[in-house]
């Protein structure tokens, strides 16, 4: 599970089990007053990053680049 902020609307990502190159994923817009506190009970690192989207032939490539990891709290 993802807790993502983005501006200022946060978001909530269920990931399913990855099989070869892809996996199921849920995403659900939640409030960001919650998104807040529950970045605040988390015990693992925040993780920082920019995705960029691209298409080619048809196909959609979701690149992330990572920037920073803060530690948990």
């Amino acid at each position: 599970m993802r807790v993502r902020i983005a501006g200022d609307a946060a978001f909530l990502t269920i990931k399913g089990v990855t099989r070869g190159a892809t996996r199921a994923e849920f995403e659900y817009e939640i409030p960001l007053q919650d998104a807040e506190q529950l970045l605040e009970l988390s015990d693992g690192p925040i993780l920082e990053k920019n995705r960029y989207v691209l298409v080619h032939e048809g196909s959609r490539w979701e690149v992330d680049e990572f920037l920073a990891t803060t530690p948990g709290s």
